[in-house]
């Protein structure tokens, strides 16, 4: 009985507390609906002061005064416009260092009106970004940028530019290009640039020069920055901070080491923000190593011990001598870290609140990924952020031509450690060369690393920095240690063999390559195609050990002269040509000829060509080959012009109306594309048929084309698609260019037959790879699918 009594008592204990509950829930709905009837009133308010504003708006206009002025108004409008135009003596202009210019394009010199002088070269066609720090004495200035001819006073380039005036400190960019307009008048030669000025608002002009303000041009091509910024970081990042936090009590024990170096040459507490920046991270499990220079001033040592003292993750490494090599830094450090992972920071960059979330949430989802990185962009003393950088998963061919990894990127304490204990430290030179040792170590697996595609490492643009994009488009012959360090890394890659556009036999055969390729082409023996394919191929290349096997694979009659040519090409020895007539009706079948052929090929490697394709480069085929050389390449592509030396392919983006796309389509194929991209050897998730090399055991493995649910297309892709499944990477390499006619070989499709075949396939292609599809590992999620062409911000 008294058990029974207790669980009564505990039961109205617990109806008294609901019912308190209920109490307390109703007085916080009354005075919410209290707090919503007072907003309500305050709205109704508004709108009634808004009437009678409309009202008196109304009544001005209508008055005798206002009809009066209206001359003096339009007058007064007129003269501010007029104003915009007159030139005012008081301009100065400072060239910044151009150091990513060619410098035998451009010599930036400051001086009153006039930015720099220069040389275009007749075939030049790429768009140069001049950097200019601008100072005026007035801060409603508009500026103007003109191009003219050095020696009249004509202007050769359409104009002007307008430095857009974001703020009153700042101009934005301007882009000066030396391309369309000078080849197209054919003018070359020696050029000037001149800024002039237009005054806003008053007609005054002062008679001293005051203390100038100073304005900066901001290499910011995509003005849809800003607005990306701002719309992620309101949207995403509220959504990603609460996942994230859940993140955070999944593993407790993962930590993270920041390595800041401080430069003694820095100004004082110049390296303040950069700390602060990780101080500030919302994930608490991070460390900091800071690397004192000896010769550091004392104000600094006083701060910077205050704050190690004040918290205890902060740990200096004091005395270090300032001109410590890089191999010496390294194994210094590797004696302080106690973490899972470590990533170094620059002493003036920033990091973003939730960088160590980020990162730490990777290795919760995954612990044996050992390398991890994310987007970045730059960030001025304002806070003022600009020039994104939205990067691919890993990409070994483009991490060697360029540091697209880039600052913020955090490797795994335990193999970090291993990496600065062997032979190799030695050539360890820099921070790239970093990154190209560890990739090495992990063997180059893409599952092993982890991009981030957010925006988590700032960095800072100061007098003497450039954009990020240009401090990476380093090609590695520009950098002696990385070269040779390439050597020890990949023995059998030789990587002047292919950027070298040499056309004496000497420098094309610096590549000495032993393997035997097979050139597959299937045609429909039409004379007017297969003639020039063929020709070019036999009499241009420059390479010993390969065959030709050519498959005619046609329901109509061959004519006399392509009987005749195909006679004559057969005397070759290095041609083998196949005859396949099919019966009419039967539809041709492009994977199915081209695996036919395979299986007869004696070669290591095949190389699918379409017949409508045309060689102009005599070494096509050694780079073609020694591209092989890369890590785990499966299959390479080159870049196939169209023949006015447009873009037709230079790679295949995944995503693009649910499918796949050519990338750079219509480019001028001396363009840079994206961060330089369109001109450097890159992986990408597939390449076209029309110009394919494979190794044959690695097409016979996968089985080659599919040519059962794939006859024409998706074919090709498909079959990147499943070599990239089995952990190879497809390699784009720009230095291969080719001339294509597209659709000739198998035709356009452009019958209601054609056009139905297409949609079946293109579903059944959908359903095999969304995976890819729907995130291509080698583009970004923030880059927008609406043009594969232009590598444009999603917002």
């Amino acid at each position: 009985m008294d058990s029974d009594q207790g669980n009564v008592d505990k039961l109205r204990e617990a109806l008294a507390e609901q019912n308190q509950m209920i109490d307390e829930l109703s007085a916080d709905l009354a005075e919410h609906k209290r707090l919503l009837g007072e907003a309500y009133a305050k709205i109704e308010d508004c709108s009634h002061n808004v009437e009678l504003l409309n009202l008196q708006i109304e009544q001005i206009h209508s008055s005798t005064s206002w009809r009066a002025t209206s001359l003096l108004r339009y007058t007064a409008a007129a003269l501010k416009r007029l104003l915009t135009r007159l030139p005012i003596r008081y301009t100065k202009s400072s060239a910044l260092p151009c150091t990513y210019v060619p410098q035998a394009y451009c010599n930036v010199l400051g001086g009153k009106a006039q930015i720099n002088l220069g040389t275009v070269p007749y075939h030049s066609k790429a768009s140069h970004e001049i950097l200019i720090r601008v100072f005026s004495d007035q801060i409603s200035n508009r500026f103007r940028l003109y191009v003219l001819s050095y020696d009249q006073a004509s202007q050769i380039l359409s104009g002007p530019y307008h430095l857009q005036s974001q703020s009153w400190y700042r101009i934005r960019y301007t882009c000066f290009g030396s391309t369309v307009a000078l080849v197209a008048y054919g003018i070359r030669g020696d050029f000037r640039m001149e800024l002039r000025k237009t005054r806003r608002m008053s007609l005054s002009v002062p008679k001293t020069f005051n203390a100038p303000h100073q304005y900066e041009q901001l290499s910011n091509p995509d003005s849809r920055y800003s607005s990306w910024v701002e719309q992620h970081e309101t949207i995403h990042r509220l959504r990603d901070e609460r996942l994230l936090g859940a993140s955070r009590l999944e593993k407790q024990h993962a930590f993270i080491t920041y390595v800041v170096v401080i430069r003694s040459a820095r100004e004082h507490l110049a390296y303040k923000s950069s700390i602060e920046s990780i101080k500030s991270q919302a994930n608490s499990r991070w460390r900091l190593v800071l690397v004192l220079p000896r010769d550091i001033s004392t104000e600094d040592r006083i701060y910077l011990k205050t704050l190690s003292k004040r918290d205890h993750r902060i740990l200096l490494v004091t005395d270090v001598a300032s001109d410590l090599p890089y191999p010496s830094l390294l194994a210094l450090v590797c004696n302080e870290l106690a973490s899972d992972f470590v990533a170094f920071v620059d002493d003036q960059d920033e990091l973003d609140t939730l960088a160590t979330d980020y990162l730490l949430a990777q290795y919760t989802r995954d612990e044996t990924i050992q390398m991890i990185y994310s987007d970045e962009d730059l960030i001025d003393d304002y806070g003022e952020r600009s020039y994104p950088y939205f990067k691919p998963e890993l990409s070994p061919a483009l991490e060697i031509e360029q540091d697209y990894i880039g600052n913020l990127c955090a490797f795994k304490t335990s193999t970090f450690v291993e990496l600065c204990s062997n032979d190799m430290l030695s050539l360890i030179q820099h921070p790239w060369a970093l990154k190209l040792s560890f990739l090495k170590q992990i063997d180059w697996q893409r599952n092993r690393t982890r991009r981030i595609p957010e925006i988590l490492y700032h960095q800072r643009i100061t007098d003497a920095s450039v954009p990020i994009s240009d401090n990476i488009r380093k090609n590695a012959t520009n950098n002696e240690s990385v070269r040779q360090l390439l050597k020890v890394l990949l023995p059998d890659f030789n990587y002047e063999s292919i950027v070298s556009w040499c056309r004496d036999k000497e420098q094309g055969q610096k590549c000495s390559i032993s393997c035997f390729v097979s050139i597959l082409i299937s045609t429909s023996g039409r004379y007017e195609i297969i003639e020039p394919c063929l020709t070019s191929i036999l009499e241009l290349t420059i390479f010993d050990n390969f065959e030709v096997i050519v498959r005619i694979d046609t329901s109509e009659a061959l004519t006399a002269q392509t009987i005749a040519f195909l006679n004559h090409v057969a005397e070759d020895q290095r041609v083998n040509v196949h005859y396949h007539f099919r019966p009419r009706g039967v539809p041709f079948n492009y994977a199915a000829a081209n695996n036919q052929m395979a299986k007869s090929a004696t070669g290591d490697i095949l190389v699918l060509l379409n017949d409508d394709i045309k060689i102009t480069d005599p070494y096509w085929l050694v780079r073609l080959v020694a591209t092989f050389g890369l890590p785990k390449t499966g299959i390479v592509g080159a870049l196939l012009l169209y023949p006015d030396g447009t873009v037709q392919h230079g790679g295949a983006l995944l995503g693009v109306d649910g499918l796949v796309a050519n990338v750079y389509t219509l480019r001028d194929c001396h363009d840079a594309g994206y961060h330089g991209q369109m001109q450097m050897i890159r992986n990408v998730s597939a390449v076209i048929g029309a110009c394919l090399a494979i190794h044959r055991e690695l097409f016979l493995e996968v089985g080659g084309l599919d040519e059962e649910h794939f006859p024409n297309a998706f074919n090709d892709t498909d079959l990147c698609l499943k070599v990239l499944d089995n952990g190879y990477y497809i390699v784009q390499n720009p230095y291969i260019r080719i001339i294509h006619l597209e659709s000739i070989t198998r035709g356009l499709d452009n019958t209601s037959y054609k056009v139905w075949r297409f949609q079946r396939d293109g579903k059944l292609f959908r359903a095999r790879w969304f995976e890819y599809i729907d995130a291509d590992p080698f583009y970004n999620p923030n880059l927008s699918l609406r043009h594969s062409n232009e590598y444009e911000i999603e917002c």
